[in-house]
């Protein structure tokens, strides 16, 4: 796995304690965010008889530094910085199930998900799990907060609350 596919990997298995993320601004320049309380959640379920997994993540983070031209004052701007960072994280899992899925390994323990949730399917399918797998749909969805901007001074949130 390279980089990009290891991050995902690790966000996806909640092994991620703390991640920093640099991203390309929209306007230009590049922004660092530290992430912490990064917490993921795969469910699985059996839609049109085809399992179906959704990973839910959610993060927080401060930012770090910046060289965009953003004002992260502006609520509206806030709101898309944190989508682009969503997108980014998102990405980095994709990957992973990509790499996962061309080496037909389900390192994500979808399955043991799977079998929790539909043990009369598991059985089903379970000895030709690893083929199997990489026909099912996964679904990613991140959700990230930005609690605040720079090492000191008062909370992101706090702002949009004034």
């Amino acid at each position: 796995m390279n980089e990009k596919e290891s991050r995902g990997y690790s966000t996806i298995v909640n092994r991620v304690k703390q991640s920093l993320v640099t991203i390309d601004c929209p306007s230009g320049g590049k922004l660092s965010i530290n992430g912490f309380r990064v917490k993921s959640t795969i469910k699985a379920k059996l839609e049109k008889n085809q399992p179906t997994f959704h990973i839910r993540i959610k993060a927080e983070g401060d930012i770090e530094d910046s060289e965009c031209k953003l004002n992260l004052e502006k609520e509206s701007q806030l709101k898309d910085l944190q989508k682009h960072v969503e997108l980014e994280i998102a990405d980095f899992c994709q990957a992973a199930l990509d790499k996962a899925r061309r080496e037909n390994s389900d390192i994500f323990g979808l399955g043991n998900s799977l079998h929790r949730s539909n043990p009369r399917y598991w059985d089903l399918v379970k000895a030709n799990w690893q083929d199997e797998w990489t026909k099912s749909k996964v679904h990613i969805q991140v959700q990230y907060i930005i609690r605040r901007i720079g090492t000191i001074g008062s909370g992101v949130m706090d702002k949009m609350k004034e």
